[in-house]
């Protein structure tokens, strides 16, 4: 661990860490709730042979961060049992291989929230796969948030219905490419100028966001810029100096809790919450503040699983769970 007092200025916690309160959505835990009462029954689609770690972390994520239950949804059963190997039972995992096309369909209907992507892999038959499982989302109305992450914001020349297309004017959708999918996604949708790889990202966002119809874009970088219909914010709280694999994923998995909870907020009829977003700005300041610590801890050895590990800490300082 770094010491302290040696720590450079852009590894100190950023204060205050959220200029926002987040308490009015956060689920009270009582021992009278049953499971998927207090945090929400969540799911990752996504993972392959090659990137089944990429749906782990975000599925793990969910839970760290205080969901009650997570699913990961995976095309192959290769990548299946590579999760259930490496995340220790928590996870529920489930293929159309192992428990067949319906159940998969069933699963899907009853969830919370969905994130969509991470690990999904470009092939043919992993997208036809998410094309198929996006349809099931698109038409349950009880899933109240769908974050669509990584190669689900992928449009192969060979799929002329990729999975983002399924969420076209759907305002639960919310948008978390990096800044490379982000300048992928403009200049396929937005008009010129704002399809410039120049393009300012806050202008260029919000004509994506116009184009697309979806509820909001979160384009990670060195600052996250958060976009909603009426509103743009900046995310510069500081993270980690290592630029691991799967930092995203997390992001990807506390968005997807969060907009849960706020949904299920408002849809009890909740008032005086939060705005989405200032639940978006809470997501990325936790996976920032993630990576820092875990950076602290384990300098140029840190990888994913420490900051996955670093969430729940995080988000117990920032709504203690009682």
């Amino acid at each position: 661990m770094i010491p302290p007092a040696a720590l450079p200025a852009q590894l100190l916690p950023s204060i205050p860490l959220l200029p926002y309160n987040l308490l009015p959505i956060v689920p009270s835990l009582s021992p009278d709730k049953h499971k998927g009462q207090t945090g929400g029954k969540l799911l990752t689609l996504g993972s392959s042979p090659e990137y089944f770690g990429a749906g782990m972390f975000a599925a793990s994520a969910m839970l760290r961060a205080g969901g009650d239950m997570a699913h990961v949804l995976t095309l192959t059963e290769a990548a299946g049992s590579a999760i259930r190997a490496n995340s220790k039972g928590e996870l529920m995992v489930f293929t159309p291989e192992a428990c067949g096309q319906q159940t998969c369909q069933d699963l899907l209907s009853r969830m919370d929230g969905v994130c969509v992507g991470p690990g999904l892999s470009r092939s043919d038959e992993a997208h036809d796969f998410a094309s198929f499982c996006c349809d099931v989302i698109a038409a349950t109305p009880h899933i109240t948030s769908i974050v669509v992450d990584a190669d689900g914001l992928f449009a192969h020349p060979s799929q002329p219905r990729p999975p983002l297309t399924c969420f076209q004017n759907d305002p639960r959708a919310i948008l978390t490419p990096n800044i490379v999918e982000f300048r992928r996604l403009t200049s396929r949708y937005c008009p010129s100028p704002l399809d410039s790889p120049s393009a300012p990202v806050p202008a260029a966002a919000s004509s994506l966001l116009s184009e697309l119809g979806v509820g909001a874009i979160v384009v990670k970088g060195r600052t996250d810029h958060i976009v909603t219909p009426t509103h743009h914010v900046e995310c510069a709280v500081n993270g980690g100096l290592k630029r691991c694999g799967g930092l995203g994923d997390v992001l990807a998995g506390v968005t997807c809790l969060f907009a849960t909870w706020l949904r299920s907020f408002e849809r009890g009829g909740g008032e005086g919450g939060p705005q989405l977003h200032e639940v978006l700005y809470a997501a990325c300041a936790v996976a920032r503040e993630s990576s820092r610590r875990a950076f602290v801890r384990h300098g140029r050895s840190t990888s994913a699983p420490h900051v996955v590990g670093e969430v729940g800490g995080v988000c117990e300082e920032l709504f203690p769970p009682w």
